[in-house]
């Protein structure tokens, strides 16, 4: 048993051993990587001149067909958008109005009437309520302004300007909406 060779080499010629070193070697992977990466540029390159020229071609589609709008074709354009901002705007506000009358009208006293009422939000915390009233003398004023002034719902409630006319006693209330 002393005698056993374990060791199996490469038999045959040395041109054989040649060539598959060759084909073995480093050499033969780095230049077929090389060839992948020039053809990957290439087709890079390829599809980003295709899509430069679909570019420029729908630029110059956009620009014809803006220079086809008439004056009232882009005001109707420009109209409609400001209507979505506005909506925009109002969805994301999101103020309950049927709170704000049911308020209102609760702190409503016999005597007295709403005029005109105007409530601005404007994303003011809190909003502002200004009511124009009419009332018959000024004990109703002041049972309108303290029923006001008792809502939970309103606070710095005050009365800016106060009138005598033909009709009574006209007031505006103004309120901050909580």
């Amino acid at each position: 048993m002393n005698n056993l060779n374990l060791y199996q080499g490469l038999g045959g010629n040395p041109e054989n051993k040649r060539k598959m070193s060759i084909i073995d070697s480093e050499f033969f992977w780095s230049i077929g990587l090389l060839v992948f990466v020039l053809i990957v540029l290439g087709v890079t390159r390829l599809i980003l001149n295709v899509f430069e020229n679909k570019k420029i071609l729908l630029e110059d589609r956009i620009a014809t067909e803006s220079a086809t709008f008439g004056g009232s074709d882009l005001n109707r354009i420009v109209d409609f958008q400001v209507r979505v901002n506005e909506s925009n705007k109002n969805i994301k506000n999101k103020t309950d109005m049927f709170k704000v009358f049911s308020d209102i009208e609760s702190s409503m006293t016999k005597g007295s009437a709403a005029v005109s009422l105007l409530y601005s939000d404007e994303r003011k915390t809190p909003s502002v309520v200004e009511t124009e009233m009419l009332a018959g003398d000024f004990s109703v004023v002041a049972r309108q302004i303290l029923g006001f002034k008792e809502n939970n719902s309103f606070k710095d409630v005050f009365v800016q300007e106060i009138s005598r006319s033909e009709e009574g006693i006209k007031f505006k209330i103004f309120a901050d909406f909580k």
